[in-house]
């Protein structure tokens, strides 16, 4: 007998903007470890991307 909520029905439900955004934040603190980058851009990026990787989790 099958689960109603088996994993392909989640999958199916799944909201891609959230996952998009989350994928934003990992480019997001992977720019911020990068020691090319601007300090003023590594600071603003600083100042919010952990937070939103957390949320967005």
């Amino acid at each position: 007998m099958k689960k109603k909520n088996d994993k392909s029905s989640v999958l199916l439900n799944r909201d891609k903007s959230i996952d998009i955004a989350r994928g934003i934040s990992i480019l997001l603190v992977l720019a911020g470890h990068c020691q090319y980058i601007d300090l003023d851009f590594k600071i603003w990026i600083y100042s919010f991307h952990m937070p939103r990787f957390f949320f967005l989790s």
